[in-house]
């Protein structure tokens, strides 16, 4: 089985909270076509159905509760990878040494101004 690009796991969480592939397509700035043209690709992948209608909603199948939690997980590792880079950038070790009465007095406003 080829692996999906995060896109598809994205818009799979959308749908599966949105209950919709229209609701979910505004969430994702995606077409209700588009939104349906990667539910059915992530259905191929897999090689079980995700959803049946009920009425206007999408519900979940039992394929699709199963790889609920792994593709919520698949985001959550995504955005902390990325948002280690972005804070990594920002990240490290600062020693200062300076006399004692500028340490006391004039060093911790000016501190607490780089650290915002």
């Amino acid at each position: 089985m080829k692996n999906p690009d995060l896109e598809l796991p994205g818009t799979f969480v959308a749908v599966a909270d949105a209950r919709s592939f229209a609701s979910s397509g505004v969430r994702t700035g995606r077409s209700q076509a588009a939104v349906s043209q990667q539910m059915h690709r992530l259905e191929t992948l897999v090689g079980v159905p995700l959803f049946r209608k009920d009425g206007r909603n999408k519900l979940l199948t039992p394929g699709a509760l199963q790889l609920l939690g792994p593709a919520r997980e698949l985001l959550r590792i995504n955005d902390d990878a990325v948002q280690s880079v972005v804070n990594g950038a920002k990240a490290g070790v600062l020693r200062i040494g300076s006399p004692h009465n500028v340490s006391n007095t004039l060093l911790p406003p000016v501190l607490a101004r780089i650290a915002r």
